[in-house]
């Protein structure tokens, strides 16, 4: 399975999808691709650039877009910080009437 579906799939699941999330999908998994490109330049180059001693350019890259995708987690509400977040938030407006028993 992709990792767009899966993502789509799983705030369909928890009820925290909307249609604007596309957007956020969609880049998310360009974000995914250019992490991979970065991660394979490395793996193939190494992480110091051996003309001049510094890291390698693609270390940034990797790097960027890690925390871009980090971002976009969190704004999807992915992490696991975010999810408790929102039960947190849910629980506040709790009261006996929510109570099923």
């Amino acid at each position: 399975m992709s990792t767009e579906k899966a993502l789509r799939e799983y705030l369909k699941k928890t009820g925290k999808y909307e249609e604007i999330d596309e957007a956020l999908i969609g880049q998310f998994t360009t974000f995914e691709k250019f992490i991979k490109a970065a991660e394979d330049e490395l793996l193939a180059d190494g992480i110091i650039d051996d003309e001049n001693g510094r890291a390698h350019p693609a270390v940034n890259v990797h790097i960027k877009y890690l925390d871009k995708m980090r971002d976009f987690m969190v704004a999807l509400g992915l992490t696991r910080r975010e999810r408790n977040k929102i039960k947190e938030d849910s629980d506040i407006y709790r009261d006996d009437f929510d109570n099923d028993e």
